[in-house]
């Protein structure tokens, strides 16, 4: 990439961080999905080929960076817990996303959420060959 489209890319993330800046004088956090998917199997695919399954419809990997980008394109904090199994009994796991410097509480309001709902418990066959 030449540095003329590194900066525009550059100045629509610094846009982007005065608005999460202005969302945070209002809001404490952001709880929001990790991913469009519970927990999957591995894939050891080259990363262009590889896919999931989202409610009967195959979609690109990369199309779940998509929650992850959210906090890290803005270099907000984020910090993530599960939060319960699927029906399958698989992890389902959110997201905390914070102000700049916000860390702090993104750790303290996932260990408030993990008190109140139980924290970790894991699915069948966890630790088990």
């Amino acid at each position: 990439m030449d540095h003329r489209t590194w900066s525009d890319h550059d100045e629509a993330r610094n846009r982007d961080r005065l608005r999460w800046r202005a969302f945070f004088d209002d809001w404490d956090v952001v709880i929001c999905p990790i991913s469009a998917t519970t927990a999957f199997a591995h894939d050891h695919r080259p990363k262009l080929e590889r896919t999931l399954d989202v409610d009967g419809v195959t979609t690109s990997h990369y199309a779940h960076f998509f929650w992850v980008g959210l906090a890290t394109a803005a270099y907000l904090p984020s910090t993530a817990f599960p939060s319960g199994l699927s029906r399958d009994g698989l992890p389902i796991g959110l997201q905390i996303i914070g102000p700049e410097y916000g860390d702090r509480t993104t750790i303290e309001v996932a260990r408030l959420i993990a008190r109140e709902i139980g924290g970790f418990r894991a699915p069948a066959g966890f630790g088990t060959l």
